[in-house]
C-alpha cells in the first residue's frame, strides 16, 4: 500500500516509518536530529525540516534540544499513537 497517499507527503511516510521502526520496535529512546534523519531517508533539509514541523505541531512527535541540536521522538502519549505503530508495522517491508 503506497502510504504516501494516505499521509499526503512522500517524505513524511519516510520519517514517520524511520521514527516507528527504529523508537518503537528496537526501544530506541535517543531520538534523532534533522541531519541525522536527511542522510537516513534521503530526503533534501527542508523538507524534513518542515515535516518535523508538521509531525511536531499534530503531536506525533515530540523534540528537544541538546547540545545545541533538536532531537525527535515519536510521542508515546498521542491517542493514535499505536494505531499509527500497528499502520507502519502492517506495511513494513523487511526487504
Amino acid at each position: 500500500m503506497n502510504l504516501a497517499k494516505l499521509f499526503g507527503s512522500k517524505c513524511r511516510v519516510k520519517i514517520l516509518e524511520k521514527f516507528v521502526i527504529e523508537q518503537a520496535l528496537q526501544n530506541n529512546a535517543q531520538g534523532f536530529f534533522i541531519r541525522e534523519l536527511c542522510r537516513d531517508i534521503d530526503e533534501q533539509i527542508n523538507s524534513v525540516r518542515r515535516e518535523l514541523l508538521n509531525l511536531e505541531e499534530l503531536k506525533l512527535l515530540r523534540s528537544k534540544e541538546e547540545n545545541k541540536k533538536k532531537f525527535y521522538f515519536l510521542n508515546k502519549h498521542n491517542p493514535i499513537y499505536e494505531a499509527l505503530v500497528e499502520i507502519f508495522l502492517k506495511n513494513y517491508d523487511v526487504i
